[in-house]
This record gives structure tokens, sequence and C-alpha cells, in this order.
């Protein structure tokens, strides 16, 4: 299984394509555990590339409007790594790069083989998206659905088995406390490498598009009763031997959810597959142009010049962001710190990281969380994930408020604030949270993360590069939403010091 007898030409572009994808996505890996597996992705895809050169179709007329389409497909690369490099939050231009690397694969295969060839190495360049994050939109409506599904049959089970166990959103309350279904509990992480190890085994044992969404359905529905039995073991472990108990349980059961599904997948797998098809190597792909070859390759890196060139020409005179520090309420002798776990450590990837509670003279309830993040891609991701809209929801609270953003002047500093209520059995909630870095610092008003706003940064060469600190703060006490933010400004000020 060896691309020896590719013309070099043709095998410098694949490769080149394919460092083009590694150096794009790759950064989503190392950032989010949910996509760790996606450093196997490429290595999977130059294995089933190479195993179905062995078997490679004769060769077909390919048209002469194929180079064309190349090049089209190469150049929108720039224009898409414009948008990417400012809105490195945004998965729309990763996709984006994704679809075009698939398309120039395809039409690498075509140029090489005609249609036959690219039907025949449609499969692995298809595999690749398995390793690009799901939408935001989309992850969001599976990890709440799944982790509400399996947080209600969990509680069910228990209560069948005669444990007490309350059910309050995403967390199960039992005999020695609070048992959370977190993200890694619901199923999320299995059904994603689910996907990725259904759509390989479809393409390692040419299984076609019908049998693949088969041998999905059942990954999918064997990870779901999988992630079930997890949960309710780990619920019914902490309610015999305590929360300490659980934790020395959680990583094992759920290497063997994925050790079960993965197993499962590959058995259906492999009593679907057709018997393989006999090798032709005497098919040989038509010749490729030396300076088309060229032309590609030497494009790619011209595009992240190009690129670095538009926005440095932009940054020469850009404001510096307010660098302002947290001063927390220690004298105050309610205050107390309160510990980060280790999950949100781990999702977060923060440089800087604290939290704490108290109670101020007028009886009111606050918490607080501080983050801050040095230059570079977590930095610029770090302001829109985990946002109060997504988690606080998980914990069975509901929102029934978002005023929106608002600029607050305090101690001299232009400070931005997206604005958010909710309500928790009864209980209002006031949730008021600053991101700040170097592009609100540039902006006139609050922060706008339209498609419009996030292009018009583009065309402004207005990205991210510096510092990034999130100040979430929750009170409790008030009657309206005025009364709580007429609080947070004057608590603010004592807060935050530039």
């Amino acid at each position: 299984m060896t691309f020896c007898d590719i013309p070099l030409p043709l095998l410098a572009c694949v490769l080149g394509v394919w460092v083009l994808f590694i150096a794009e996505v790759s950064p989503q890996w190392s950032i989010d555990p949910d996509y760790n597996y996606g450093w196997a992705v490429p290595l999977l895809f130059l294995f089933l590339l190479a195993r179905r050169w062995q078997s490679r179709p004769e060769t077909a007329r390919a048209r002469g409007s194929a180079f064309a389409a190349l090049a089209v497909a190469a150049l929108a690369i720039l224009p898409v790594k414009l948008i990417k490099e400012a809105n490195p939050d945004w998965l729309l231009p990763t996709w984006t790069i994704t679809l075009l690397v698939i398309a120039l694969f395809l039409l690498l295969a075509y140029t090489a083989g005609g249609a036959p060839w690219a039907r025949h190495f449609a499969p692995p360049a298809v595999f690749l998206v398995t390793a690009v994050p799901w939408p935001f939109f989309l992850e969001h409506a599976v990890v709440l659905g799944l982790t509400g599904v399996v947080t209600r049959v969990a509680t069910e089970i228990l209560v069948f088995w005669g444990i007490p166990a309350v059910q309050h959103g995403n967390v199960i309350e039992g005999p020695t406390g609070m048992v959370g279904i977190e993200e890694a509990c619901s199923g999320i992480r299995s059904l994603q490498a689910i996907v990725m190890i259904s759509l390989f085994l479809g393409a390692q044992f040419r299984l076609g598009l019908a049998r693949t969404c088969w041998v999905l359905g059942f990954g999918a529905a064997l990870a779901f009763v999988c992630n079930v039995a997890r949960s309710t073991l780990l619920a019914g472990v902490a309610a015999s031997r305590g929360i300490k108990a659980m934790e020395n349980w959680h990583d094992p059961l759920g290497v063997a959810v994925l050790l079960v599904s993965f197993a499962g997948v590959w058995l259906l797998a492999r009593m679907l597959a057709p018997n393989e098809p006999a090798p032709s190597p005497s098919a040989r792909p038509h010749r490729f142009p030396v300076p088309a070859a060229v032309a590609l390759i030497g494009w790619m890196p011209a595009a992240w010049l190009l690129t670095e060139l538009w926005y440095r020409i932009h940054e020469t005179n850009a404001p510096e962001p307010p660098a302002w520090t947290m001063r927390w309420p220690s004298d105050n002798p309610t205050f107390k710190a309160f510990p980060i776990s280790e999950l949100s450590r781990a999702l977060l990837l923060y440089d800087e990281g604290s939290s704490a509670g108290w109670t101020a003279r007028d009886g009111s309830h606050w918490q607080a969380y501080y983050f801050r993040w040095r230059p570079g891609l977590r930095a610029a991701q770090a302001a829109h994930e985990h946002v109060p809209e997504v988690c606080l929801p998980s914990s069975g609270m509901a929102l029934v408020g978002n005023p929106g953003n608002k600029r607050l002047f305090v101690n001299k500093m232009d400070v931005p604030f997206e604005r958010y209520q909710f309500d928790n059995n009864g209980r209002m909630l006031y949730v008021f949270r600053c991101v700040s870095n170097d592009l609100t610092a540039r902006e006139s008003a609050p922060v706008n993360w339209s498609r419009t706003d996030r292009l018009t940064r583009v065309l402004q060469g207005k990205r991210q590069r510096g510092d990034q600190r999130v100040l979430e703060v929750i009170v409790s006490g008030y009657d309206t939403p005025a009364q709580a933010e007429t609080a947070f400004r004057r608590e603010l000020e004592k807060l935050i010091r530039s």
C-alpha cells in the first residue's frame, strides 16, 4: 500500500492540500477536548487513500475545465482565510475551508483519472469532515438534549432500584450529594467519535451510503445505552460510597463506553462488508502538468502571507485594550473563594482564573468568575464558549431576559458588558458578563457577532491578537434588573483596577 507509482507532481499536490487541511483545522483539535481525536483523522485519510489506490478503477477522459475549477477552488482559500483570521471562533470559515479541501482532492482525482476516479476516491475525502467541530447550534442542541434524556433515564433507573434520586436540570440529587451529568457523560463525545469511526469503516469496507447509515445509527444507539448505564452506575456509586469514590470510576467507565461502542460498530460493519474488489494496478493516472502543481503548492503559503500582510497593515495604529486587573473584596467578612472544577479548567484552558462569592451590606448575594488568557487561538475562542445562556440552563435555570450589551465607564475605563436574567426556581438571578480584548477596545459600540459585522471587521482589518479577560458576575437579591444594574455598577468600581 504505497504511492510509489503516483506521478510526483500529483503526489505533491495531494500532500500539499493534506498539509493545508491540518494547518487550518488542527488548532481546534488542540484546544477542545471533544475533538482531540481529530489528530487521527488525517492519518486515517492517508490509510484509506492508500487502500483505494490499490483497487483504483480504469481511467476515463477528464475535461479540460477541471483545471479551471481547480484554480477557482484554490483561489477561494484566500478570502476564506481572511474571514477565518478575524473570526477564529466562527466555524463557518473552518467548514468552508474543509469543503474546499475536499473539492481540491476530488478535482485532483478527476484530473488524474476522470469521473471513475473522482467517485472512487470520494469516501476518503468526505471522511475529513469528521475532524471538523460541529456547528454550535447543532452541538448545543445535541448536548442539552442528550444530557437531559440521560439524566432523566438514569434518575428513573435509580428510583426503580430503590435509591433516592431527584433530577434538577442536568444534576441528580442523591443521598450523598449532587451528581452532575456533564457533557462527557451525556454521550456527545462518544457520539462524535462514533460518527468518525462509522464513516471510516464505511470507507474501509466499501459499505456504500445505505449500509454506512445503518452502522452509524446502530453505533449512536449503542453509545446512548452505554452512556445511560455509565451515568446510572456513577450516580449509584456516589449514593453508596460517596462523591470521591465516584470520581475514581468516572474515566474508566468513559473508556469502557468507547471500547464497547467501537467494538459493536466494527462487528456490524464487518458483517455488512461486501467482497473486496480485485486490485487493478495497471491503471495509470493521466499526466499532471508541473506548472499547475507548482502554482497550486506555491499558492497555499502565498495565501497565508497575504492574509498576514492585510491585518498587519491595519494594526499599525490600533489602540491598546484596557489592561485592568481583578481586585476581590477580600476585606468583606462574608467573602469566600471557590475552587474551579477540573472539568472547567480542562475546557477553558485559561492562564489565570479565580472564583469567589460574598454578601453585600444590603443583603444581596454576589458570585464572580474571572479568567485571563494570553494571546492565541484559545483566547480568541474563549469569549464564545461556555456562555451563560448555555451553561446555566444545564443546571436547571431558565433564561427569562437578555437586554443585550452595554458599555460602562468605570475607573476611567470603557468596559463592555452583556446582561442576562435567569429564573432559578422562583429566585431571580442577574448575570453581567464582560469580555475585554483588543477587539472590544477598537469598537465604539458593543461588539456585534452577526455575520454582517464579522465580515465588516475583515474589510477593516480587525482581529483579536492580545490578551483576553472575562469577568462574569451573578447577582441575586434585587427585585428589578434596573436595581441589579445600579448595584453592579457600584460594585464594579471596587472590583476592577487599571
